[in-house]
This record gives C-alpha cells, structure tokens and sequence, in this order.
C-alpha cells in the first residue's frame, strides 16, 4: 500500500455518507412541483443563502434560494438541493448528451412497470428522451434538460421508488477509479461493462451506447452511489470533453459527502499529492449560510480528475431527524 492509497483509507473513514446534489435551477418553484410529481423525492427543508462570498465557487457575492428533498428512505438518506441562484443569476443550460463528461443524471430504481410509467408522464406532458424503451430503462429531462431515468431495480426498491444513483461522466475510467477508491477511500462496490455498443433508453443524444461503469458509495452505506461512467460509444469528442466551470451553471453542480470533522479531512486532504495537483483543493474550509432553516455548515471543495465539483460538509453537532414516509403501494 502507497502513501496515498493509506490517506484515501483514513479519508474514507471520515465519509460518514454521500450526502447531497446539488441542482442548480432556473426557477426553484417550478423544479419542486416537477420532481415531487415524478419522482420519490420530497421537500424536507428550505434553503435561503442570504448574500455571501463562496471563494471554493467563484463567486465573490451571491445568493440563492431552493429547497431539500430526499426519498423518504430511513436513516437520514442523500438528498437533493434544487438551487436557485439569485446572484448571479444561472447560466447555459445542462448537459445536451448523456454521455457528456461531467454530473450527467440521476437515476432512481423501481418496481413500476415501464409502461405504466411512460402513462403517467405522458399524463403529465412529460415527453421522453429516446424513441424506444430499452431494458425498461425509461429517460426524460426536468424543466431546464436536466436528465433522469428509471430503471427496475428489484432487489433493492422492495415496493417503493427510491434514489440509486447520480452519474458522474468521466473520460479515463482507470484515472477516476483510481481517484475516488484509492484516494477518497470510497468503496468500490459494483462495475458494469458492455462490449459492444447496443440499443440504449439512456438520455437524449443517441438510442445506442456503449460504456464502463464502477458504482462507488460512502463505506457502509451503498443506499446511494456515484456511477463514474466512461462512455465508449457515442465516441467522446472535444465539444463533450469539458465540464462546465461555472459553478452556478444550470444542470447538476457539485455531489457533496458528509464528513465528522471537516478539519481533519482538509489535512488528509493536503497529504495527498494526487489531490493536491490540478484542479485540487479549492482552498481551505469554508461556513457557508444556508439560511434559517438549514443553517450554517462548514464546507471543502475540491474537483475530482475531470474538473467535477465535490465537496464536504461538516455534520452539525445537533441531532438530525430523520424522515420515514409510509405509502400505500402502487398498483
């Protein structure tokens, strides 16, 4: 074992959860009733950013409103912040293809049958983003392109929708492997390869794709992965090469781990030449206002190989409550 493979051990010791995405959308409002119509995820808590400096973004004064969701899963479960910027206001839009390199989707596993819930999105003019449905594997986009899919997930969605997964688009397979088991401490717990390229429902841009997947997720705690993808077909090329800089731009911004001392984790942190260099550490920790519902917290951002935002947020010394919902299933 190296020298780096041991920080990224001890590193992953102090992950106590993948804890968020975070969206940034054009109007909050709009993007809640969206997600809580045709998803598992529901509002949990307010955010109200009162003006601010966030150096680790960029942005030297801004602002922004949004709210908390997550699945309902016990045991205090990832969730999503759909933000809105107020300043600056959002640029560009997301991601065009699904296989460009950056935070692409969220993918949610179900027991629903596919066409039942092709029904129920037609029902709510939700248009799909394939022609065919592939594997059962059903895509569309949220009101700002943003993509997200279903897929059946037997084993671990019981009788419920739950949040599985957020994709994160890579162009060296083995570098960000490397990156987010050796050196964050993740556990690298499944991989999915094809070897040719086949017929895909996977997000808009093509109906065929070829790809390497590896599942990665906080230790002990597999209820929701990072899927870092390398897309083999549609080929990569220099216009889907490039994550977006701007830390406001519209689409999934940044995926954020929950650490027990924030601290201690910017130290192993600067122990770590392969995390040290380019893009790296986007300085020191930081407290972030969050506003009077979901407070203050202290915030480390870095990017991963491929210039994705990450981040880690210091867990609050209070108690947090967890929230359980019980549904009746669907028929």
């Amino acid at each position: 074992m190296n020298e780096e493979q041991a920080g990224g051990i001890a590193l992953g010791h102090r992950i106590l959860r993948l804890s968020h995405v975070v969206v940034n959308v054009s109007d909050a409002e709009r993007s809640r009733e969206f997600y809580e119509a045709t998803t598992p995820l529901r509002t949990v808590s307010r955010l109200r950013a009162p003006s601010q400096r966030f150096a680790a973004l960029g942005i030297d004064s801004g602002e922004f409103e949004g709210y908390v969701l997550d699945d309902g899963t016990a045991g205090r479960p990832g969730q999503v912040h759909l933000v809105e910027w107020k300043t600056p206001r959002p640029v560009g839009k997301p991601y065009p293809v699904f296989w460009h390199v950056g935070i692409a989707k969220l993918g949610f596993g179900t027991k629903v049958p596919a066409e039942k819930r092709v029904a129920q999105l037609a029902a709510m003019g939700v248009e799909l983003t394939n022609e065919k449905i592939v594997r059962d594997y059903v895509t569309f986009t949220d009101p700002d392109g943003m993509v997200l899919s279903f897929y059946p997930d037997p084993v671990k969605s019981a009788r419920y929708d739950h949040w599985v997964h957020v994709n994160a688009v890579a162009t060296d397979g083995d570098r960000s492997t490397t990156f987010y088991r050796d050196y964050l401490g993740l556990d690298h717990h499944l991989d999915v390869f094809t070897d040719r390229p086949l017929p895909a429902s996977q997000g808009p841009g093509s109906d065929r794709a070829q790809w390497s997947s590896h599942m990665f997720a906080a230790r002990g705690d597999n209820r929701l992965s990072i899927d870092m993808t390398q897309p083999l077909f549609p080929p990569p090329s220099p216009e889907t090469s490039t994550v977006y800089e701007e830390a406001h731009h519209l689409g999934i911004s940044r995926i954020g781990f929950e650490v027990d001392d924030i601290d201690a984790v910017h130290a192993l942190l600067q122990t770590v030449p392969a995390i040290g260099q380019a893009p790296g550490i986007a300085g020191p920790p930081e407290v972030w206002n969050f506003g009077p519902d979901y407070g203050e917290r202290k915030v480390l951002s870095l990017r991963d190989p491929d210039g994705i935002r990450l981040e880690f947020v210091e867990k609050p010394p209070r108690a947090e409550s967890s929230y359980l919902r019980f549904a009746p299933p669907q028929e």
